[in-house]
């Protein structure tokens, strides 16, 4: 079983993006129009989004289970996506969190997740 998403951390809709690609591969012709295929039939999408934590503890305690649950984030976990409103797997992609505080107890992390589907 895959770790879900932390409750104390939220995705923001500020800086949400989403960029679902099917891999298509283009083959260019001699004569006439270029070929095209889909190489999956589930589209990989990659979303550009800021996480937030509202105390330093549970940008802590966000660390230890991208640290322990993720491997380092390269595991998956159960994740709501606020755009298709069902739970999916995710990960984080390159296993990356950056950290910004905007005050003391107000973090936000710059994240790329992928889902599948």
């Amino acid at each position: 079983m895959i770790p879900d998403f932390p409750d104390y951390a939220r995705i923001l809709l500020d800086g949400f993006s989403e960029k679902p690609s099917f891999g298509v591969l283009r083959t260019e012709m001699d004569a006439g129009v270029a070929k095209q295929r889909a190489r999956w039939s589930l589209p990989v999408t990659t979303r550009q989004a800021v996480l937030l934590v509202e105390s330093l503890e549970a940008k802590r305690q966000m660390d230890r289970w991208f640290r322990y649950e993720l491997a380092g984030g390269a595991g998956w976990f159960s994740w709501r996506d606020p755009v298709a409103g069902k739970t999916v797997r995710a990960r984080f992609v390159g296993g990356e969190l950056q950290w910004t505080p905007d005050s003391p107890q107000l973090w936000r992390a710059g994240v790329q997740i992928e889902t599948t589907g």
